[in-house]
């Protein structure tokens, strides 16, 4: 039998084991690019996409970007059985299979975790010249994750998988110029490469391409360019991008105003359990806009937001509190709701709790 084949069947062999959980062109949005090591997105003002980020799903061994394992059906002993396979292709130059055995050593599938070794299987992929393995290099090195963080060397190894036409490392590229990692800051550049990987579907790159839009931040303001990429981050099921179009909808931005469609793309985010689009629906419901009128269900909804740190959700409940609206007047309980509110950076909290101290 021909080496090649050979290869070919042990790659196949463990993607038996991994069957049917293996799913290797599945969608997804893959490997997050969010905030730089040792830094958090405010919670106050800002992309409240890139603050409401959805968890992290692993990489793909596609070029274009797809997860690779269904992380909650496949059980060990699958991971541990095919490990065995992929590495002995990988170990025969096999592309695919050097991905596979990095993110598994990445993420402790099947063998022991192990930063440094993941590196190792990434290099030899990238010096194949595969984009993905490129990306995933210059994450790790922006993470500082199996070698030392080198900011430098992660916009490189991104910038190679970006031309590529990686949508993953164009998202990637667009956050280093937005941060200026790497890269001198440049908000221009930054729209430039968000419209990249946007028009390749990736939905994290609609939204923020979208808030761009929306703001006039990188690019001349246009709320009709804000409604078409919130809506095409919505269609793919985005809560960012559904939170985004309803809001459009309640504003009367870029369409005409519509609180019934508002409250249906709010609902929709909101069932995702996206915060700002739990305080949108609590606003809609309080009020009865495009939703029947609810007071307690709205103080129910403004409450399941600000449990997650959302800080205007939060502000909102101290002044409940605090004016006794809705709710029985409450000094402690709006003080409580105050303080998470301004940890969380609302200004608006913070100056509020001034006045508190000086009465």
């Amino acid at each position: 039998m021909a080496a090649g084949a050979r290869v070919t069947l042990r790659l196949l062999a463990g993607l038996f084991f991994l069957c049917p959980f293996f799913s290797p062109f599945a969608s997804a949005e893959a490997a997050r690019v969010d905030v730089p090591p040792g830094e958090q997105a405010s919670a106050g003002g800002g992309d409240v996409a890139a603050r409401y980020a959805p968890p992290a799903s692993g990489p793909d061994v596609a070029q274009s970007g797809s997860d690779i394992f269904d992380t909650e059906s496949s059980q060990p002993q699958e991971y541990e059985r095919a490990i065995e396979w992929y590495l002995s292709a990988a170990e025969k130059g096999h592309v695919h299979a050097q991905v596979t055995v990095g993110y598994m050593y990445l993420t402790g599938k099947g063998v022991r975790r192990d930063d440094a070794e993941a590196l190792k299987w990434f290099e030899r992929a990238a010096s194949q010249g595969y984009a993905y393995a490129e990306f995933m290099l210059g994450r790790m090195y922006l993470q500082g994750r199996g070698v030392r963080q080198d900011v430098d060397a992660a916009a490189s190894w991104m910038r190679k998988a970006a031309e590529k036409g990686n949508a993953d490392a164009q998202f990637g590229m667009a956050r280093l110029y937005e941060w200026g990692k790497g890269v001198p800051h440049n908000e221009a550049q930054a729209v430039n490469w968000y419209r990249k990987a946007a028009e390749q579907g990736k939905g994290r790159a609609q939204v923020s391409l979208a808030s761009r839009y929306l703001t006039g931040r990188g690019v001349a303001k246009d709320e009709k360019q804000a409604l078409f990429w919130y809506s095409r981050a919505a269609e793919r099921g985005m809560a960012e991008g559904q939170c985004g179009l309803g809001t459009l909808y309640y504003n009367g931005q870029g369409v005409e105003k519509d609180f019934d469609q508002a409250a249906e793309w709010h609902r929709k985010a909101a069932a995702q359990g996206y915060a700002p689009a739990q305080f949108g629906l609590a606003r809609q419901t309080l009020r009865g806009q495009g939703v029947e009128k609810d007071v307690e269900r709205a103080f129910e909804l403004a409450r399941m937001a600000a449990d997650q740190n959302y800080a205007p959700a939060q502000f909102a409940l101290g002044r409940a509190y605090e004016e006794g609206r809705f709710v029985k007047a409450d000094k402690k309980e709006a003080l409580e709701w105050y303080r998470r509110a301004a940890e969380h950076g609302s200004e608006d909290a913070i100056r509020k709790l001034k006045n508190f101290s000086a009465d």
